[in-house]
């Protein structure tokens, strides 16, 4: 029999989605965290400290960016056929254009 003894790694390393650096204001919200977090020590210790204080807010920032999604969602399908209804009775103006491109990609 094969025995492999377990090995305790320390704490599960914190996962960041590629997405949340698409949503608007997530760099500036990173920046403003870590500048407001004042911890004493060595240069290691300040590392680690602000490392798990910035965990603790993305999760925070996470819930309030990702909750009730498909409502989110249907909003902007919704505003996506209004907007192509109304091409298809006038000639669109090009900020209705413009919006119906980055409504394409936000869905997205």
């Amino acid at each position: 029999m094969l025995i492999l003894d377990e090995v305790n790694w320390g704490p599960r390393l914190t996962h960041m989605l590629k997405r949340w650096t698409d949503i608007p204001g997530y760099k500036d919200y990173v920046k403003e965290k870590l500048l407001s977090f004042h911890t004493k020590g060595s240069g290691g210790y300040v590392l680690k400290d602000k490392l798990k204080l910035i965990k603790g807010s993305l999760k925070e920032w996470h819930q309030t960016h990702t909750s009730n999604l498909q409502s989110k969602i249907s909003k902007v399908k919704d505003r996506i056929s209004s907007l192509v209804v109304k091409s298809e009775k006038v000639e669109s103006l090009e900020e209705e254009l413009m919006e119906l491109h980055s409504l394409s990609a936000e869905i997205l």
